[in-house]
């Protein structure tokens, strides 16, 4: 079972966590249906998961792709120039794609994420 607490669906009660039960469906039907039952994954790969080598493993058959680390208080507030040159970059065959960024603070990471959320 997952330990990372917020990483959990939250219950109907403020601070407490839904059911183990609940949480099992949850993340099933993330996968189902965010996701699309991905089969083949590419884990990242230091210097080698950007998007031409990621468009390349998806031609192979690969599902499921991860881009590079991406620092989010550098990647906070960038344009797209900014974002392209920093390591990310995407298009419509890349998808479904997980953005993984590392951060010092909560808001520098919610600010990046949602920077990439509908690209």
């Amino acid at each position: 079972p997952p330990t990372d607490p917020t990483m959990l669906p939250r219950s109907n009660q403020p601070g407490q966590l839904a059911d183990f039960d609940t949480r099992v469906k949850e993340a099933w039907r993330f996968y189902r249906e965010t996701l699309g039952s991905p089969r083949y994954v590419c884990a990242p790969m230091v210097g080698q998961s950007e998007l031409p080598y990621r468009l390349l493993l998806r031609q192979a058959g690969c599902d499921l792709c991860y881009t590079p680390m991406l620092h989010a208080d550098e990647f906070a507030g960038s344009n797209e120039e900014e974002m392209i040159r920093q390591g990310f970059s995407t298009c419509e065959a890349d998808r479904p794609l997980v953005v993984q960024f590392c951060s010092k603070t909560p808001d520098d990471l919610l600010e990046a994420a949602l920077m990439v959320q509908d690209r």
